[in-house]
């Protein structure tokens, strides 16, 4: 079994749950129109939030400096401001 794709197994469980779209484009797929079946699943949207999550944690750091949920909360929200208002 490759490790990198999904077994027969969750395939069947992820398409009974009502997700049908293919997270990991199949073999036929890759080789033929793999920039299609990108833009028609959005696959490509997974590296983009990547990208954003890292940006975001290698500026504000990994952890929050409050202890409460509450301040957590704030405190996250007002570095999504922060970042948002950065990258304007």
């Amino acid at each position: 079994m490759n490790r990198c794709r999904p077994s027969n197994y969750l395939l069947g469980v992820i398409r009974r749950r009502g997700r049908n779209r293919n997270i990991i484009p199949p073999k036929e797929i890759r080789k033929k129109n793999q920039e299609k079946w990108k833009r028609e699943s959005g696959y490509h949207m997974r590296s983009i939030v990547e990208s954003v999550f890292s940006v975001f944690k290698n500026t504000f750091g990994e952890y929050t400096f409050s202890k409460t949920k509450e301040m957590k909360e704030k405190e996250l929200i007002l570095k999504a401001l922060i970042y948002n208002k950065y990258i304007a």
